[in-house]
């Protein structure tokens, strides 16, 4: 993956470090301590910033096990504005132009496993030989309303395939999920901006948990957006319609 990414109004930086006096994970650390960045996250505001790092190690930095561990391919990038847009230079991490996280990682679990009709089949993606990655962005509340998050996260998208020697082989292609709760209408409207569309509601059995400012239910709105495979999905959606 690139180490830098630059859009005409953001400088995207690859998290490479989980040392606690990194400004990598400082700057996570303030997006971890904002109220409406974690408003939809189970963790919610971090107590300090080892918990930061914890969360960051686990869900988020490149993990390779075994040769197939598809966590070797998660990428995350720190999101900065770029202090000058007339220049192509990166111009590095300064906190006060952090505004931001955007990454992807191995598709996760959400209770049971998700019906055939809100992915595409594993089958299917062997056959294809296709990544399933989920994508995930959150920012700080003050840098809302401004289309960083989209931006930062079609910039995010292209990097992923046009980084194909990171992940072919054994894969020759990449297919993007995005999963949130149904009631995240923010973070629905990014997806959608992006070109994802909404494959249906997966829900589960359990207590409720205060995700947004309210009790949520335990189910999430599965998202789909596969440039590669997308001619074959959506002939298979409408072959349905009719």
């Amino acid at each position: 993956m690139d180490k830098v990414i630059l859009t005409p109004r953001l400088e995207l930086i690859l998290q490479q470090s989980i040392d606690i006096e990194s400004d990598e994970v400082k700057d996570y650390h303030l997006l971890r301590c904002d109220p409406g960045a974690t408003s939809w996250s189970f963790g919610g505001v971090a107590k300090d910033i080892q918990e930061s790092q914890q969360v960051l190690i686990k869900n988020h930095f490149p993990i390779k096990d075994h040769d197939n561990d598809v966590r070797q391919y998660r990428a995350s990038y720190n999101v900065y504005l770029r202090g000058d847009t007339t220049t192509k230079a990166p111009q590095g991490r300064d906190s006060s132009r952090f505004i931001g996280r955007v990454g992807a990682l191995e598709g996760r679990v959400y209770g049971p496993p998700f019906s055939p009709d809100l992915v595409i089949p594993d089958d299917i993606l062997a056959n294809e030989k296709a990544l399933k990655l989920e994508v995930g962005y959150s920012f700080l509340e003050k840098s809302w309303g401004h289309g960083y998050a989209s931006e930062a996260l079609k910039a995010l998208m292209a990097a992923y395939q046009n980084a194909n020697s990171l992940w072919n082989p054994p894969y020759e292609k990449v297919y993007f999920m995005g999963i949130l709760g149904p009631a995240n209408v923010r973070s629905s409207r990014v997806l959608e901006k992006v070109g994802f569309r909404l494959k249906g509601i997966h829900s589960w059995d359990g207590p409720k948990h205060f995700l947004g400012g309210a009790m949520q239910p335990n189910e999430v709105a599965v998202y789909s957006l596969d440039p590669s495979l997308g001619k074959r999905e959506e002939s298979q959606a409408g072959d349905e319609r009719v």
